[in-house]
């Protein structure tokens, strides 16, 4: 356990240390459709969440195989979908239900402030295709990380090695509550403010993902949830 703990200590001073080149990556300044930054940009983001995930499975890569093995033998192909419906339509309803409350009750305050990274994906991925139709190099590049390899990423961290790490103190329940928590605090707090309807929802998501790992005993179909689920948010984001 204090092998675990030291290596995610690793992980988290490297991700930390990178944070100038992330930066470069979300470099806001003036460009041009075809600029040296709009190339930069693109490669960046892929490029940085590819070493996460290089990362994380050069560091943790064995204890993943073990958690594997602790959750048992995989359900079959048609109950692990089953599965991953049931909670993909549990936690559409909740956050639904959730939406229209806050809305009823006009409790705007819960979705404010605006989220620097909601902003950033909208201002180059969202609104350019949806005012324009532009789908260049950073269009292309942030699709295939909200899509592809963020949900990679956020599940062998949240659902594989914090997962893990809680199972092996607090047991599977607490261990599903935590790192829901968890992942929805490290979407969305502010230095100094919160999106408390972000927050609850990217709890939601996280309990969902979870409940799919605990389920099916697999960490593909969490990451597979995770994908269609950001690919069905960003395609309604983008047609409405």
């Amino acid at each position: 356990m204090l092998w675990l703990l030291i290596r995610g200590g690793i992980y988290y001073a490297v991700m930390w240390s990178m944070r100038e080149l992330i930066d470069l990556f979300r470099y806001d300044g003036p460009t041009k459709e075809w600029g040296y930054y709009i190339y930069v940009r693109s490669i960046g983001f892929i490029a940085f969440y590819l070493f996460r995930i290089l990362l994380i499975v050069l560091l943790f890569g064995r204890d993943l195989k073990l958690l594997v093995r602790y959750l048992g033998a995989p359900m079959s192909i048609g109950r692990s979908i089953r599965r991953v419906c049931f909670y993909t339509l549990m936690a559409f309803l909740i956050t639904l239900c959730f939406y229209f409350w806050v809305v009823y009750l006009r409790l705007d305050w819960l979705m404010e402030p605006d989220l620097p990274a909601d902003a950033y994906i909208y201002k180059y991925l969202i609104d350019p295709i949806r005012e324009s139709g532009v789908f260049g190099p950073v269009q292309f590049s942030m699709s295939a990380v909200l899509v592809g390899l963020a949900p990679m990423a956020e599940e062998l961290l949240f659902r594989g090695v914090i997962f893990l790490i809680l199972l092996a103190i607090f047991g599977r329940f607490p261990a599903l509550v935590l790192s829901s928590v968890s992942f929805a605090f490290w979407h969305q707090v502010l230095p100094d403010q919160y999106n408390w309807y972000a927050i609850f929802q990217h709890a939601v998501l996280g309990f969902a993902l979870g409940g799919i790992l605990l389920r099916t005993h697999r960490l593909r179909w969490s990451i597979i949830f995770h994908s269609l689920w950001n690919s069905w948010v960003t395609g309604m984001q983008i047609i409405w």
